[in-house]
């Protein structure tokens, strides 16, 4: 996957634990429904940030793939990564 939708996602997570807190949903002016408590929103946020950073990772820790460098005997010598 992308970084970015790793970003994204971290950063829609975020604004969702923050609506969970109680002065940021007055300041809003905002009601929830009646199924969705400020703590729920607050566990939902925190796991799609979680997600989104897992993304992130993700795509930081792919490697480039090496290739042998032979001598002229055949050899293997050492390896290089391919860029």
């Amino acid at each position: 996957m992308n970084k970015g939708v790793g970003y994204a996602l971290t950063l829609v997570g975020l604004g969702v634990l923050t609506l969970g807190i109680k002065p940021v949903q007055t300041a809003l002016k905002l009601t929830l429904p009646s199924f969705l408590s400020p703590t729920t929103l607050m566990i939902l946020g925190a796991i799609i940030a979680v997600i989104g950073i897992l993304l992130v990772k993700k795509a930081s820790s792919v490697q480039q793939p090496e290739v042998p460098i032979y001598d002229p005997k055949n050899n293997i010598v050492g390896y290089r990564k391919v860029v």
